[in-house]
């Protein structure tokens, strides 16, 4: 605590909040954290009026004493004070606290339970988060803004800043039956994995996906979200194509983040290694943005997928909110805490490929409580009893999207758009470059 003092009176406020966060993680002798031990603190009307004055009026420092009595406050007052001396769009920032990592990265105020609730330490924050470099399951945080791609960082902060901010989200289906094709292993009697490389015509997926794209930009689409599986690495190649030779031609397309759903893939960085990844593509000129791998393969009759798990989960600061990743059971599977109980973004976006994707709801609905964490599924379903007429409000096997309630898409259409308020708006334009 003393070093947080120093650190308060240096003006170093990003280190020595996440300081603070870092002490409050801190196991106790008696169970709990030292956050428990802080929200329990009684009233210090003392502290609490020397702690204010100094942020205030800059006092010399903020002494031990008063810190010790109302850390809690502390807190309240660094948030407040780095998210008002923001000149631009506020970035990320990484700081090493004892040897261990830490991003400090903008958010904004909600009504969800983790920043109701006294003995998380969100309640304290209403204009950032702390994630931790080392996440559950051995996942790593990747965490990054836009500032390689400002002119799409004006592109969404143009949303923000409408009259009636709002996301129009697209959600793609292929409702043709078509089937996936690998090369398969047999690893017992009732058992083979799989890597996926095609599906039975990827000419008509093809087509479709280009009709899809074409509808999505007609009906002012900005986010497009395609689900798991259904466009192949050679499809996806080609969609990246046609993004950049009209870019080329002076027609870029107006959809601003496109994420072809996820395929199986060979990862060119490492030997050998195969993933099952999604990526996500800036409309305007088909360049990738961000990519996600998934983390857990799904079993799907008596094939398994073959790929390596990934090990990263992205999180990216955008005008429109924190936007994050994952590929169908990520989020209903072990790994599901990384988004509910470290990351919490303000979009995550789902390509899936599922007979049903009602647990899928299950797990968006506690995202939404929360965090006020919009969902975005865009599911395939796998069987063909499933296409295009089966569905239901307590089985959305179309995909959805989650905001304050379930919006399901609607039966037999391959593109279904829904506008969805943003959960926010900036007080500051971030429309600068970084």
């Amino acid at each position: 605590m003393e070093r947080v003092c120093d650190l308060i009176a240096r003006r170093e406020y990003k280190t020595a909040l996440v300081r603070l966060w870092h002490l409050a993680e801190q196991l106790g002798d008696a169970g709990g954290t030292t956050l428990d031990r802080w929200a329990s603190l009684p009233v210090d009307a003392l502290a609490e009026k020397r702690i204010a004055n100094f942020f205030a009026f800059g006092q010399p420092r903020i002494t031990l004493q008063a810190l010790q009595a109302r850390p809690t406050e502390v807190v309240s007052h660094l948030d407040q004070r780095l998210h008002e001396e923001r000149r631009k769009a506020s970035r990320p920032t990484r700081l090493v606290i004892e040897g261990r990592g830490y991003f400090l990265v903008p958010c904004t105020s909600h009504n969800g339970f983790e920043q109701e609730q006294p003995v998380r330490f969100a309640n304290y924050m209403r204009h950032h988060r702390i994630i931790p470099d080392r996440l559950p399951s051995g996942v790593t945080a990747s965490v990054r803004d836009l500032c390689e791609h400002a002119r799409l960082q004006q592109q969404l902060a143009e949303i923000v800043h409408a009259d009636l901010p709002a996301l129009q989200i697209g959600l793609g289906l292929f409702p043709d039956r078509h089937r996936l094709q690998g090369e398969s292993t047999r690893t017992d009697a009732a058992r083979q994995r799989t890597f996926f490389t095609a599906t039975s015509d990827d000419a008509a997926r093809l087509a479709s996906a280009r009709e899809q794209i074409r509808q999505a930009e007609a009906a002012d689409v900005e986010l497009l979200v395609f689900p798991e599986l259904t466009l192949s690495p050679d499809n996806q190649r080609v969609i990246e194509q046609d993004l950049f030779r009209r870019w080329c031609d002076g027609e870029p397309c107006r959809i601003a983040l496109i994420l072809l759903g996820s395929f199986h893939c060979h990862d060119d960085s490492r030997d050998d290694c195969k993933r099952n990844r999604a990526r996500l593509l800036w409309g305007f000129d088909g360049s990738t943005v961000a990519a996600h791998d998934k983390f857990s393969p799904a079993t799907l009759g008596e094939l398994t997928e073959d790929f390596t798990p990934g090990t990263t989960a992205v999180f990216l600061c955008t005008p429109i909110g924190n936007i994050s990743l994952a590929i169908c059971k990520d989020i209903i599977d072990d790994y599901a805490s990384i988004w509910i109980e470290k990351l919490g973004p303000n979009w995550l976006l789902v390509p899936s490929l599922s007979d049903s994707a009602s647990e899928h709801a299950k797990a968006s609905r506690r995202l939404w409580n929360r965090h006020r964490c919009i969902s975005v599924v865009a599911n395939q379903p796998l069987g063909r009893d499933h296409l295009p007429d089966d569905g239901s409000a307590t089985d959305p096997v179309y995909g959805y999207v989650y905001s304050d309630q379930l919006r399901l898409r609607k039966r037999s259409e391959a593109l279904w758009v829904h506008p969805v308020s943003l959960p926010h708006s900036r007080e500051h334009p971030p429309n600068k470059p970084c």
